[in-house]
């Protein structure tokens, strides 16, 4: 059985796939661009201090708010997609989220003291900021899988713009402890969307045990996965600024942000190829498995274009971006661009996995590079610091890759006998 199609067909693909998820892929480019747009104006504007403080309280709050989802966004998108009468569940969800992540605040706290150079203030609204911005991503994956595609597309566009203006405003008044306020704001944005889909439910109708039992039974290997592959892919960052300081890890982090602002060009096509997986599963093995074709094409082509630009253009990169003062950096950038095509792939890998309900798969191989990752970052990075946290990110997804592959390839000899 061939993987990928010839030069046509890919190029064919690409572009049909692009156009499907022109919105999708529109939304989520906004976001990634806005952040990196504050990224690199704080690195340029503050110094690699500043970057590591802002880059470790949003890193910290993320991994928190998807150990508090639950894995619930991705189970929305793929039920909706099937079936729109799905409020109930998203209600549940909601308020499963909003308890857990005032549970989870003291972890924030615990962090405080033992770190140093971030206030809990700081840490506490970036925090917060966070947890409204996932609720809003709750809405999003349900807009997403009742094709209300361009809803959701002008709603991340206000949403966004007005974080950036914000943060003009606060470059320019020169107040960087404010900066995580511009995040809040951008939260409170997207509430009403979350409110205007559950509007006509009252608590009454969905306080069943039964259908909470469902919901996590089915979420649950989703949110290991999900929870594994936030952690080991922001908790470099976490380490860095406890053992070596926010400046350690703002010079870190300079280099990671371009990689994974780079990789969101999946974003074009994996979120309709996940609709569109979830679809085919149920329609025959030959139409499920031409589109994971269609899908592990794009992403070769997509990964080795990224892995290109890397290795041959990153001092560049570095020093229009951020300046001089990261030139170093620019090292950082090069290595870690071995790891992109297999973070690429882990990506699709992920959505196919998903869309044929084995969730467990990508749970079991981000279980074992989050052990890995977390090991080896104990160890090295007291020692070498940014560069044991760039070789580490290479092993881990490495790790994740190989595991994914080989289960890939089991599961779908299986599905052709069937």
């Amino acid at each position: 059985m061939g993987i990928f199609y010839n030069i046509k067909n890919i190029s064919k693909n690409l572009i049909n796939s692009q156009k499907a998820g022109i919105y999708q892929g529109s939304a989520t480019l906004i976001n990634r661009i806005v952040f990196f747009i504050i990224f690199t104006l704080i690195g340029r504007f503050y110094g690699q201090s500043e970057l590591g403080k802002i880059s470790t309280a949003l890193n910290l709050a993320n991994i928190l708010q998807v150990f508090s989802d639950f894995g619930f966004r991705v189970i929305i998108q793929r039920e909706a997609s099937r079936s729109a009468n799905i409020k109930k569940y998203f209600l549940l969800s909601l308020i499963i989220k909003s308890v857990s992540s005032i549970v989870l605040y003291s972890v924030v706290f615990v962090y405080y003291n033992i770190s140093s150079g971030i206030s809990l203030l700081y840490l506490s609204t970036c925090y917060f900021s966070i947890v409204l911005l996932s609720i809003g991503g709750f809405s999003f994956a349900y807009l997403i899988g009742t094709d209300r595609n361009r809803e959701y597309f002008k709603i991340n566009i206000i949403s966004y713009s007005l974080i950036l203006l914000l943060f003009v405003f606060i470059v320019l008044i020169n107040k960087p402890d404010f900066i995580p306020l511009v995040f809040f704001v951008g939260g409170i944005s997207q509430i009403y969307v979350a409110y205007d889909i559950i509007q006509s439910l009252t608590i009454k109708e969905i306080i069943n045990w039964q259908l909470l039992k469902k919901w996590f039974m089915e979420s649950i290997p989703v949110w290991i996965g999900l929870l594994s592959v936030f952690i080991y892919d922001k908790v470099d960052v976490l380490f860095l600024t406890i053992m070596k300081g926010t400046k350690e890890s703002g010079a870190y982090y300079a280099p990671y942000t371009v990689l994974k602002s780079l990789t969101i060009i999946t974003s074009f096509y994996l979120t309709n190829y996940f609709t569109k997986l979830s679809k085919n599963f149920n329609v025959g093995y030959k139409l499920y498995i031409k589109t994971i074709r269609e899908e592990l094409s794009i992403s070769l082509i997509v990964g080795s274009s990224v892995f290109i630009v890397f290795v041959i253009f990153n001092k560049s990169i570095m020093s229009i971006l951020y300046g001089n003062n990261f030139l170093l950096s620019s090292e950082i950038l090069k290595v870690l661009s071995f790891a992109v095509i297999f973070i690429i792939f882990n990506y699709s890998f992920g959505t196919i996995f998903n869309s044929m309900n084995r969730t467990e798969i990508p749970m079991y191989g981000a279980i074992l590079a989050l052990i890995f990752n977390v090991t080896s970052n104990l160890i090295f990075i007291p020692t070498y610091g940014y560069w044991a946290a760039a070789y580490n990110t290479i092993g881990t997804e490495l790790i994740m890759f190989s595991y994914l592959l080989v289960n890939y390839f089991r599961t779908i000899k299986k599905l052709s006998i069937e």
